[in-house]
Formats: structure tokens, sequence, C-alpha cells
């Protein structure tokens, strides 16, 4: 029995709740740089007795090995320990009771290997130690919590099962790229940025579509007649007062800003004010929008 794995015979085990458990795969790797947490472990990894050696554990160290990680800066671990299988041997992902029940054991990894950054691989750790949900929405994204810091990518499970020149093989390279950026501290080169003015009633439709389930940030610029002292433009009860044009940026998938400028009440605006704002209104109503 290897060291590591004495501490799972420490806690009760045999008194575990979780349905369909396999053998016990203890978490493996260097302490201190940057820990890789996925779900819980499959089949190759059971027969072995080790996190990621599988078809994607596989897939995940080459494409961390490509971006700068080195063997001395990971560690490879899942929030539930044991293979969870269901029906003829079949892997199954765990719930979220299964996590709470198992989860004592990763806490106590993180608190013994103190890694400098947590990556979460999947939607069961991003919902174990971020309460949120889906990956696909959060991937990418840094998050402080508790005194930790947290990355979300996918698992590479999802990866391995996309054709070879799915945009998503892409994706999870250049976020795994920026995890090594974080953990060494290096900048980022400036990205581009693309400006559209949205002079038609179609580039609006345009504009929504790509904000569609996407982080943006938004900008209001309004007018009121007056003195600029007076500051009326702020006030949306000053008599006058107008909405001339709103804009809104948001990230895309090769790392640039596209940034959208919607005239509304502006003198210039080719755009009929009435169905563009009534568009924009139902943008937000109907939640297509992550601000």
């Amino acid at each position: 029995m290897r060291e590591s794995e004495e501490q799972f015979y420490e806690v009760p085990c045999g008194k575990c709740k979780i349905d369909g458990r396999d053998k016990i795969v203890p978490g493996d790797g260097v302490p201190g740089r940057a820990m890789f947490v996925g779900m819980c472990p499959g089949e190759e990894e059971a027969k072995e007795g080790k996190p990621f050696v599988g078809k994607s554990g596989r897939y995940l160290r080459k494409i961390i090995s490509e971006v700068g990680f080195k063997g001395s800066d990971c560690y490879f671990t899942n929030v539930v320990k044991c293979r969870l299988i269901e029906g003829k041997n079949k892997n199954r992902a765990p719930t979220l009771d299964d996590m709470k029940f198992c989860g004592a054991f990763v806490q106590q990894e993180i608190r013994e290997k103190n890694p400098s950054i947590i990556i979460l691989l999947g939607d069961p750790p991003l919902k174990y130690f971020l309460n949120k949900s889906p990956v696909a929405k959060y991937r990418g994204m840094l998050f402080k919590n508790k005194g930790r810091t947290f990355f979300v990518a996918h698992h590479p499970a999802y990866l391995v099962r996309l054709k070879l020149d799915h945009k998503e093989h892409i994706l999870f390279k250049q976020d795994m790229a920026r995890a090594y950026k974080v953990l060494y501290g290096i900048k980022d080169e400036k990205v581009g940025v693309e400006k559209v003015l949205c002079d038609t009633h179609e580039k609006v439709l345009d504009a929504l579509d790509t904000l569609e389930g996407r982080k943006f940030v938004c900008d209001i610029e309004t007018d009121a007649p007056g003195k600029v002292k007076e500051r009326k433009a702020l006030d949306p009860w000053a008599p006058g007062f107008k909405i001339t044009l709103m804009g809104f940026a948001t990230r895309i998938e090769d790392g640039a800003i596209k940034a959208f400028s919607i005239p509304l009440e502006h003198k210039e605006s080719p755009l009929n004010f009435e169905e563009t704002f009534s568009v924009l209104q139902k943008f937000f109503e109907i939640g297509r929008a992550h601000v």
C-alpha cells in the first residue's frame, strides 16, 4: 500500500454511502504549484492506482506539457477518490452528495499540498468548490475563494470525445496556457479590439447573437439639455433626458475583444429608436444576457 493511500483507511471508508464504488485512487504528483482536480477516476486509473493516466489523462498531460507545465509543477487528484460504476462496468459521474461525502479528502490534500493555483476540470468540481455551473459558461475564468485561486476548464474527457479539428481543442489549450501564465505571473500580450458600429437593424441582431451566452460589459451614454456642471445627463428624470448610445464588449474565441456601439436617441442614428429599444429590452428580459 502506498503511503499516500493509507490516509483513506484512517477514515472509515467502509461506512461510505456512495453507490458503485471501485478501487481508491489517491492524488499523485508534486505539491506546491498547480493542482489539477477532476471529478473521479476512470477504469485505467483504478487499474494503475494513479489519477489521469487514461485516455483523457494522457490528453491533459500532453496539452499542459505543450504550454509549458513541467512535471515538477503538477499535482493530479479528484474530488471523489474511487472510480464510480453503474450498469455493466460503466463509469458514472459523481453526484453533489457523492462529492460532499468524499470531499474531505481533497480538502485535506489542498491544505497539505498548498497549491498556488487549483485548476477545476469539468462541471462536478466547479459545482463542489464554487457552486457554479455549467463549466462552458465559466471556462477560462479565475476565481478567488477562501484564500485560494481557482481556474476553470473543461474536463479532458469532454475533449477526447470531439473531432480533432473541433475548435474546443484550441480553446482548451488556450485555457491551459492562461493557467500557466497565472501560475508564473506572466502577463498576456495586448489583444486586439474589433469595433463594430451597429447602424442597421441586422447589425444589432448580429451583435446580440454574439453576446448571447457570454460574459460582457455594458456602457450607456446619455444626454439632457442644460449646462455641463448641472450634470442633468446623469439624471434620468431630467426634462429631455435621453439615451444616446449603448455599448457592449465581450471576449471572443481567439481571446480578442469585440466591441459594439448601438446608437439610440442620437441625432445621427439611422435606427428606429422604438424598434431597437424593444429588441434590447427583450434581450435582457428573457435572460439571454450575462452581464
